[in-house]
């Protein structure tokens, strides 16, 4: 999600140091919140842009096959029918009976990496509270002695998945980078391990409270860029393009989008961008308006006199008179 701004700066060094620059990245992807189409413009002001066609991040190649006609809005009626019958899809009644499910199998898949990608800053607050009760009852994480809470509210556990928010290369973070908490220091600090790669740092109490939050979901956004082995991502009826294909190329070993609806046509409808708001309300009818019709306006007219034997001024004169061009 690389904006102009830093984009023109870069393309400046390259020109500066004679050098060049290599632009990689999907085109079909969320762009950037700030001035974006850093890759359109790439594409169409180089004379050969390349196209890469081989997908390595997914295990399941058929799916992978579904994801470039997804890119491509290709069919999405077809799609959906495939994603459907192959369990990529799961059509649920109501909200709650969709965030129960999803709950169960983050905290089932946890220590794979399964998160969840919802539509707003909110629903990924809402939805981390349910994961980390969820997972604390199951005994996966711990409370520490120390209360600390991230920029969400939420107090953090050990054992808990969390991500910075901020660039700080003295603490060895970068912005959305994720981390399993390791231990919560009695002065509010917190060890951090990348299960991943095995990085270590410790975040002291003000940048935790500041720029760090729960991990087990995020908007779109938040996750673009990155790659688990499970992911799960909610669709709704506002969600745009972009932003399903994103949901749902995340995970290397299963993808599922969640849809809440009445049938499956109504879920096809919402999945292919269709489907009209379902708090839509009817419009109100409005009363017909009565016709009064006006009286007929009088303006009294006031009878001219003009003295005896007294002449009419000529109109050219008149004019003159008032400074203006007689018509003619």
């Amino acid at each position: 999600m690389l904006d102009q701004d830093p984009a023109h700066a870069l393309v400046t060094i390259a020109d500066e140091t004679g050098t060049g620059a290599a632009l990689i990245g999907d085109r079909a992807q969320l762009a950037a919140v700030s001035r974006g189409g850093v890759l359109d413009l790439a594409v169409a002001a180089s004379p050969r842009p390349i196209d890469l066609t081989d997908l390595y991040c997914f295990n399941d190649k058929e799916y992978a096959q579904l994801t470039i006609a997804m890119r491509d809005h290709h069919e999405p009626g077809k799609l959906f029918d495939q994603l459907h019958e192959r369990g990529n899809i799961t059509i649920h009644a109501t909200d709650a009976e969709a965030w129960t499910a999803i709950s169960t199998d983050v905290i089932r898949k946890a220590e794979a990496g399964a998160t969840v990608v919802v539509t707003s800053n909110d629903a990924a607050t809402q939805l981390n509270s349910l994961a980390q009760d969820a997972r604390a009852r199951a005994g996966h994480t711990r409370t520490p002695a120390v209360e600390v809470a991230g920029s969400d509210g939420l107090n953090i556990r050990v054992g808990d998945r969390i991500m910075t928010r901020s660039n700080d290369k003295d603490l060895r973070d970068a912005n959305r980078d994720t981390w399993t908490v390791a231990r919560v220091h009695r002065d509010g600090s917190v060890s951090l391990k990348d299960k991943e790669s095995g990085r270590k740092a410790r975040l002291p109490a003000e940048y935790v409270e500041a720029h760090t939050h729960l991990a087990y979901a995020s908007t779109e956004y938040g996750v673009q860029g990155a790659t688990v082995d499970f992911r799960h991502g909610i669709v709704t009826d506002s969600s745009s393009a972009q932003a399903v294909y994103v949901s749902a190329t995340r995970g290397r070993e299963h993808n599922t989008l969640h849809l809440v609806a009445g049938d499956v046509d109504e879920a096809r409808s919402i999945f292919t961008g269709r489907a009209a708001p379902r708090s839509r309300r009817p419009r109100r009818r409005s009363r017909p308006r009565e016709h009064h019709p006006r009286p007929p306006r009088h303006r009294p007219t006031r009878p001219r006199h003009r003295p005896e034997g007294a002449r009419r001024t000529p109109r050219h004169q008149r004019a003159r008179l008032h400074g203006a061009s007689p018509r003619m």
